[in-house]
């Protein structure tokens, strides 16, 4: 029994740290973790922390809800570390949109399972895996304890995942075209798969491709515990995923139409999202970030364009938007800013 607990010596992880637990297998989390309503119980260490509550609504769902005009859009950008950001008295109440993979963790490549675990994350120095270590409690549920197709059996693992592709995967009969795999959050073209979706793509009206994006989902993680240096207050995180495209051989023109198809269903949810956050908490205060940018591939222009629908879909409702940069402004931002300001 003591081996699966912390010890002296023990190289810890961020996840034994805050669970006292020092090992990652499914059986052995579930068996001294629980969850009890929202709450993480943590049996190794006594402590309890808030998990928050997990919805995938899909964007059709989301444009729904009536935009009541509040005033306009502030948006800025700022250059901050993102654990900080969460950790700010200041933010609680916030929404924080995440990088993260179709699945909502954080895998750093599709070689990756969640049978792995989550403490590998603190290796990824990326702003999804910071953003999930942030907000252990809540990864940890998404990680081991979600229920992933409602058959009451917990935990994603390399065959069971959640899916945020899966409406939009039904939507073009995948199963049958063969456009793309999901290898464990990574959407991965079939050979010839992107020339084929984009012979489909191309030939829809705008009408039928709005009605395609709104089957995208984003992982919707409300009021979330900030368990980063005990800061214990709650944020609502936006679990969102962009096209690998650096991730394959095909050029960046065979991605174009749907990865910017899904860059802009992301951009939309967050932000549609923030404005209900806002209608229910009284806090407008939403933190962007630069999907698909860096290890992913998506050009630039493909998410300033995004980021820009986005804003236009929610320009009166008040919202402060604030687009997180790490080390230094970003040009992409600062792109937004120039072109939203025109």
């Amino acid at each position: 029994m003591g081996a699966v607990f912390a010890f002296v010596g023990f190289d810890m992880t961020w996840m034994t740290r805050l669970t006292g637990l020092a090992t990652e297998s499914h059986a052995q989390v579930q068996k001294h973790l629980h969850m009890q309503a929202d709450k993480l119980m943590c049996a190794p260490n006594g402590q309890h922390y808030g998990a928050g509550h997990l919805t995938m609504p899909r964007l059709s769902k989301v444009q729904q809800a009536p935009i009541r005009a509040t005033g306009p859009l502030r948006v800025r950008e700022v250059v901050a570390d993102v654990q900080a950001l969460h950790t700010d008295p200041a933010n609680a109440g916030a929404v924080f949109q995440v990088a993260s993979q179709f699945n909502m963790l954080e895998m750093v490549s599709p070689r990756v399972s969640p049978e792995q675990g989550v403490g590998i994350y603190e290796h990824d120095h990326t702003q999804g895996p910071a953003c999930a270590i942030a907000c252990g409690a809540g990864t940890i549920f998404r990680n081991y304890f979600v229920d992933v197709d409602g058959c009451g059996v917990l935990g994603q693992t390399e065959s069971r995942q959640l899916n945020g592709l899966s409406g939009i995967d039904a939507a073009l009969d995948n199963t049958r075209h063969g456009y793309w795999d999901m290898v464990n959050g990574y959407m991965i073209p079939k050979p010839g798969g992107l020339d084929r979706l984009n012979a489909v793509l191309t030939a829809m009206d705008d009408q039928k491709q709005h009605a395609l994006l709104g089957a995208l989902a984003v992982g919707h993680h409300a009021n979330v515990e900030v368990t980063l240096g005990g800061a214990g207050h709650s944020v609502t995180q936006i679990y969102c995923s962009a096209l690998p495209v650096s991730y394959c051989a095909d050029p960046d023109v065979a991605w174009s139409i749907f990865a910017r198809l899904v860059l802009k269903g992301a951009y939309e949810a967050t932000l549609r999202l923030a404005v209900q956050n806002a209608a229910l908490t009284g806090n407008n205060l939403v933190f962007l970030t630069l999907l698909g940018g860096g290890a992913f591939g998506n050009r630039a222009d493909w998410i300033v364009d995004a980021v820009l629908q986005g804003l236009a879909c929610v320009a009166d409702s008040g919202l402060d938007v604030r687009i997180v940069s790490y080390g230094g402004s970003s040009a992409v931002a600062q792109d937004i800013l120039t072109q939203w300001h025109a």
